[in-house]
């Protein structure tokens, strides 16, 4: 009785799948499979016809799916985001007070390279911003994940770090936790930066990228991941990939 229950579930959840997938991509026109391309541009679209073995209505179905998955990602890479920045600010305020964008202090502690991403002139350029909410929102991803590099160690994270995410392991050591924390949020900000600039994503390992987030906000609350998983379509999405 119980593998004729197992066999009902199994066919109900591939005829949801089914539903879901005619109602997620619709069929081209002859028109639209003309005239859409030419509006991505070829280059764009190429890589979908390389995906798709040069079928070009299968390519425009993998480029709406595409799109469709790169929106699906807003709400964990919001999430992620704001959980993230907020307990490193906090982290900072524990320190260096609740003003930290304009405490000298911190700002001699940041890294100043000539080239590439200059994390000091960043914070600088923001301290005319009335309040550190503010700035908070203004500083660039990567300013957050460079707070988690080695330099920060010794004033902050040994002493704040199992405070700011309090689900991490134990039997881990703070330094090897942060380490993770700065690769996860590396791997993360490239995902987020290929959505901005509206790029392929479809051959990513998109649930990894999703657990990594999930990840990253479960070291900080339980809940918010819960409700990272109540909210997130990116499961549905994936096991209807088009290719």
């Amino acid at each position: 009785m119980t593998d004729i229950y197992s066999f009902i579930l199994n066919c109900k959840i591939v005829l949801l799948n089914f539903k879901f997938a005619m109602v997620a991509f619709m069929l081209f026109s002859d028109t639209e499979v003309t005239e859409l391309p030419l509006l991505l541009s070829a280059p764009r679209f190429e890589t979908y016809l390389i995906a798709t073995n040069g079928k070009r209505s299968n390519a425009l179905e993998l480029y709406e799916w595409n799109l469709k998955i790169s929106s699906a990602f807003l709400i964990p890479l919001h999430l992620c985001e704001i959980v993230i920045r907020n307990a490193v600010s906090e982290s900072i305020a524990g320190i260096y007070g609740e003003n930290w964008h304009i405490n000298n202090a911190f700002l001699r502690s940041l890294p100043d390279p000539k080239k590439h991403y200059n994390a000091k002139r960043d914070l600088q350029g923001n301290q005319r911003l009335p309040s550190v909410g503010k700035v908070i929102a203004e500083l660039k991803p990567i300013f957050w994940q460079q707070m988690f590099t080695s330099r920060h160690d010794p004033v902050i994270w040994n002493s704040c770090l199992r405070t700011a995410f309090p689900n991490l392991d134990e039997n881990i050591s703070v330094q090897l936790h942060r380490s993770r924390i700065y690769e996860d949020l590396g791997i993360i900000r490239n995902l987020r930066n290929r959505i901005a600039h509206h790029e392929p994503i479809f051959s990513r390992d998109l649930q990894n990228d999703l657990g990594k987030i999930a990840g990253l906000v479960h070291l900080r609350n339980i809940n918010a991941t819960v409700w990272l998983n109540r909210l997130e379509n990116i499961t549905n999405l994936t096991s209807i990939k088009p290719m």
